[in-house]
């Protein structure tokens, strides 16, 4: 805390502890994350969770909303030691789910680190603009689809799955 030049070292600890109880007591799903996710695995969709951070964080928030069991394949940078956008974690995501790009879609909020790299790697990419503002100019990445909450994916006819 040099650069805030505090030198208790008992209140760094204290505002550290009080910061992480508030972020997890913060910590919600996303509206209709679960209700889409069986969704789309009632119609045959395999799926795969991709996400970056450290493994106990994230393995803690999967446990705590019981979400290991809506995913065919649990991807977490801190387990594989890289993440997105790294090419690499959407590679083993679709060696994780037994599924061709052209056949997968990445849904992210994240333009450049969830739907570029995928669209790079022939993947359908949709991102989730969550305030509407639409997407930022210039930029490289073109997503598939946009949509403005991921609920908004049970509003279009189920995706058609092949054996």
């Amino acid at each position: 805390m040099d650069r805030l030049d505090i030198r208790d070292e008992h209140l760094v600890d204290d505002i550290a502890s009080r910061y992480e109880t508030l972020r997890d007591k913060g910590l919600t799903l996303i509206p209709g994350a679960v209700e889409t996710i069986q969704w789309l695995r009632s119609g045959g969709c395999k799926t795969a969770l991709v996400t970056n951070g450290a493994s106990a964080a994230q393995r803690a928030k999967i446990m705590r909303f019981n979400l290991e069991s809506l995913f065919d394949a649990v991807l977490i940078e801190g387990e594989l030691e890289y993440g997105k956008p790294d090419h690499r974690v959407f590679q083993a995501a679709l060696a994780g789910l037994d599924s061709a790009p052209d056949d997968t879609w990445m849904i992210g909020d994240n333009l450049m680190w969830d739907v570029a790299p995928a669209k790079a790697l022939g993947m359908q990419g949709i991102w989730i603009d969550t305030y509407g503002l639409g997407l930022p100019q210039p930029t490289p990445c073109r997503p598939d689809r946009v949509v403005r909450a991921l609920t908004e994916l049970r509003q279009q006819p189920r995706m058609q799955v092949t054996p």
